[in-house]
């Protein structure tokens, strides 16, 4: 439900064709529109909202892939990833920089004749991010069950390397999508995608987190406990500030002791 665990779900089926398991219990969530009685705005009410004793026994839930009102969840999306049937991956200890890609048919019966695949190309410079498309759509002919390993042209290689030695973070996305309607599907629908990393995003260290959240107390915030300073509301700036900083700095205290248990 929710899809809790749900790529791991899947790397198991991949991996023993005879595994059974993953599956999702709640397609739609099983709400209706109401009116909050707390805040007056329209909510997808279920359950408990209808009284003590409604008629679905407090059973039903609002945990599906998609909304009661049709909308999708974002791990629909999630969903959707671990569902396809075109896979782009990268050689085992190799990245894009190395300039190879493996392409992969996971469908049975059907061939990629009807499917192109379109790169963009996403960066962050510290401050805001950047999407460029690349307009220059590639045909996709694999028959089913194929792979094809690819290597990528020199000249998109300089490319790629210059993105990623000028960016904090950049990443190139490799989208699937169909050349002609198929089904309920139309022309355009992007079927499959991957993301590939060209300059990994490096977080924060737990301990230059907490060397920046320690607080330093100016010399002169702490007065004698209880003091007033002249009349009502005057002088008592130093007094706050010294206990506002105390709070803060047993709050750190607090976060360094849990920081050196993990």
């Amino acid at each position: 439900n929710s899809m809790g665990g749900f790529g791991e779900y899947w790397r198991l089926v991949r991996k023993y064709p005879h595994y059974q398991g993953g599956f999702i219990w709640d397609f739609v969530d099983q709400g209706m529109r109401a009116t909050s009685r707390v805040t007056g705005r329209e909510i997808m009410a279920y359950g408990g909202d209808f009284g003590r004793y409604p008629a679905s026994d407090h059973n039903f839930n609002c945990n599906g892939v998609i909304a009661a009102d049709r909308s999708l969840h974002p791990h629909a999306y999630e969903v959707q990833y671990h569902y396809q049937d075109i896979w782009a991956t990268l050689p085992e200890g190799k990245t894009l920089l190395d300039g190879e890609v493996d392409i992969y048919n996971e469908y049975f019966f059907r061939t990629t004749d009807d499917v192109e695949a379109v790169a963009e190309v996403v960066t962050y410079d510290g401050s805001k991010f950047q999407t460029v498309a690349n307009e220059a759509p590639v045909p996709l002919r694999l028959a089913p069950q194929q792979r094809e390993h690819l290597r990528l042209p020199a000249e998109l290689m300089d490319a790629i390397r210059q993105i990623a030695s000028t960016y904090k973070w950049a990443a190139i996305n490799l989208k699937f999508r169909l050349t002609a309607d198929r089904g309920l599907l139309e022309k355009g629908d992007v079927i499959a995608r991957a993301q590939f990393e060209l300059t990994p995003y490096t977080l924060p260290t737990a301990d230059g987190v907490m060397a920046a959240a320690t607080p330093r107390c100016r010399q002169g915030q702490e007065g004698p406990p209880g003091r007033r300073y002249g009349g009502r509301g005057q002088g008592r700036g130093p007094l706050v500030a010294h206990a506002l900083c105390r709070r803060r700095q047993r709050d750190v205290e607090q976060v360094e002791r849990l920081h050196r248990l993990l």
